[in-house]
């Protein structure tokens, strides 16, 4: 959406503080750009959970976190 709108991620959210506005977004542009393949398109194989559980936030930063560092 924010590349749709030209806009932040951050002010699609409404965050309104600038430092946790900073940290949305840069978390944005960094997950989702290594997530995209050559012609821009979501590789959705990158964001799956290693099992069918179902996870929490905390679960979700912990994976992202961990697909990061790869």
């Amino acid at each position: 959406m924010a590349k749709e709108y030209r806009e932040k991620p951050s002010s699609l959210m409404d965050i309104e503080d600038p430092f946790t506005a900073y940290c949305f977004d840069e978390v944005c542009y960094m997950y989702y750009g290594k997530a995209l393949d050559d012609k821009g398109r979501l590789k959705w194989n990158l964001i799956s959970w290693d099992d069918k559980k179902k996870g929490n936030n905390e679960d979700l930063i912990n994976f992202i976190v961990k697909t990061n560092k790869k």
